[in-house]
């Protein structure tokens, strides 16, 4: 499948990292269905170049996304979009990230039936964008 240019915009003044920002950004594009599997990605030159940050971090982001299991990577092709389910290695991470998203409602008084329907809309969204 080829390339296609992908939309990553760096938030120079956020205080998350770089490659963080890439992972979630990419994430983002499969969940609505903006890249496919199959798909390749910008070569990490590239993908620097348009983000106008270090080749190293572009790198980081693709290894992360590939240990996720959302990319696979090879260095002869470059990498593309590969999601792996991994049962019980995703169910943790899955946890984990809700566990942290429930301690941050929690810290600013958000209450479980607001949280519950902002997660609820946040999910009918991503699939109506996807056309499932």
């Amino acid at each position: 499948m080829k390339t296609k240019k992908i939309d990553i915009v760096i938030d120079f003044e956020s205080e998350e990292a770089y490659y963080m920002q890439i992972r979630d950004q990419v994430i983002r594009h499969i969940a609505y269905g903006r890249m496919l599997p199959g798909q390749q990605l910008p070569s990490v030159r590239q993908l620097a170049e348009q983000a106008g940050i270090n080749m190293h971090t572009v790198r980081k982001a693709y290894n992360l996304l590939k240990e996720e299991g959302y990319l696979r990577v090879d260095n002869r092709r470059g990498a593309a979009v590969d999601i792996s389910y991994r049962e019980n290695a995703d169910m943790d991470d899955l946890k984990k990230d809700i566990e942290m998203i429930c301690a941050k409602a929690k810290c600013k008084g958000i209450n479980a039936e607001v949280l519950h329907t902002m997660l609820d809309k946040s999910y009918m969204e991503q699939s109506e964008v996807k056309g499932e």
